[in-house]
């Protein structure tokens, strides 16, 4: 039998990346929906105001530290063959959840940062900013399944 963590995890993968985007498109949603337009980027980190990508980095940073816990405890039930876990695969865990969860804050960072200097601040709907952040969260969702599935095959096999 093949072993099934080898490989991407579409079958997992996708519900879970539509299903975070469906909950944070609509939380998003409620903070977006009130006003008449949305910024994608702003000049400045006390600007007072909610920005699209703003949003999206705190998004993709909670979900990179929650969902790799979630995702390594259920890969490691599915697939530790009922060997209870060691304090070395929970330092693992830990150490890709903080990993992800800083990997991805500095990867959206960038991208506001560098987009803010090419093109400024330019306003979206309410719609494109919900919009945005649910792509956002769907991604980092498919992303993780797949990372964090790799990073439990090598913590498994270090024990």
């Amino acid at each position: 039998m093949a072993d099934e963590t080898v490989g991407f995890p579409w079958r997992e993968a996708l519900p879970a990346g539509i299903i975070n985007a469906a909950i944070n498109g609509w939380i998003s949603w409620g903070q977006f929906s009130t006003s008449t337009s949305v910024p994608l980027t702003l000049d400045s980190i006390s600007g007072g105001s909610h920005s699209a990508i703003g949003s999206a980095v705190m998004v993709a940073t909670a979900l990179g530290f929650i969902l790799t816990l979630v995702i390594f405890a259920l890969t490691h039930r599915k697939h530790g063959g009922g060997v209870p876990a060691t304090r070395s695969l929970y330092a693992a865990a830990f150490k890709a959840a903080v990993g992800n969860a800083l990997g991805l804050f500095g990867l959206l960072v960038v991208i506001g940062v560098v987009w803010q200097r090419i093109a400024g601040t330019i306003d979206v709907s309410p719609l494109a900013a919900t919009l945005l952040v649910a792509g956002v969260a769907g991604g980092v969702s498919i992303y993780l399944e797949g990372a964090v599935r790799q990073a439990y095959r090598l913590a498994a096999k270090r024990g």
